[in-house]
């Protein structure tokens, strides 16, 4: 039995599978319910799948001596300051990251829109919790990471398409995995509606991209100053980087 046919055979009972997983939306909305049953229970498996993932990317932040919420800010505000005057990037050569920056934010209206999810994110309330030492830190971790995860769609050239999304989480999960891109690497490629790709060919090309991402060189993106690269060809920054993908 080959690979094409076991995908067509799965692409074809795929919808089967959404009426498997119903459950699992149930609970997801459950969490919309502050006193609801269910809640502590989701939680507690929810803890115990996203919290070594979490702590090792947390932990990766303070080694490079990002160890207080002032450092993580001044990282998050200066991504954050780049996306808001991608206008300024619309004239740059075309092979620039800067210009590439104004191709993918153009259409954003607010940049503030691409973190108000975070905000009302009740798994980031609880991940607060999961860290009671230091929540205000943990909070802005994932602000942080949200951004740069926005800034590694120009760096690494995936899209916003389904695919795209999911080629990129496998590609950073491998450096700073968290509980929430496991579930999305998991469940997604079962789901995409827009691919040409069976998911049997997504899970194969996500575990391909998990491996190139390893290979990156996260220190220097950790330590890097987005705002001084605007000007670099991004071949370059790739090598910088040792960015590698599909």
């Amino acid at each position: 039995m080959d690979l094409i046919y076991l995908d067509r055979l799965f692409n074809a009972i795929k919808n089967s599978w959404k009426i498997i997983l119903t459950p699992y939306y149930i609970l997801m909305w459950s969490l919309n319910k502050d006193k609801h049953f269910l809640n502590k229970y989701y939680w507690k498996i929810y803890k115990a799948g996203a919290e070594p993932y979490d702590f090792l990317s947390i932990q990766k932040l303070r080694k490079r001596g990002i160890n207080s919420v002032s450092d993580i800010k001044k990282k998050f505000y200066g991504m954050y300051k780049l996306i808001h005057k991608r206008e300024k990037f619309k004239d740059y050569p075309q092979n620039t990251f800067g210009r590439l920056i104004y191709e993918h934010f153009k259409d954003v209206v607010n940049p503030e829109d691409l973190i108000k999810p975070i905000e009302s994110d009740p798994k980031v309330s609880f991940r607060t919790y999961m860290f009671k030492e230091n929540t205000e830190y943990v909070k802005a971790y994932f602000f942080y990471r949200t951004l740069l995860h926005d800034l590694l769609h120009p760096i690494t050239g995936y899209g916003t398409t389904e695919e795209g999304e999911i080629l990129l989480f496998a590609w950073q999960s491998s450096q700073l995995p968290t509980g929430g891109d496991i579930a999305i690497l998991l469940a997604a490629p079962m789901f995409m509606e827009n691919s040409k790709k069976g998911f049997i060919q997504i899970y194969s090309e996500s575990w391909k991209n998990y491996k190139l991402g390893k290979k990156a060189n996260l220190d220097a993106i950790l330590d890097a100053n987005f705002s001084d690269l605007v000007h670099e060809d991004i071949d370059v920054l790739r090598k910088r980087f040792n960015i590698q993908t599909l």
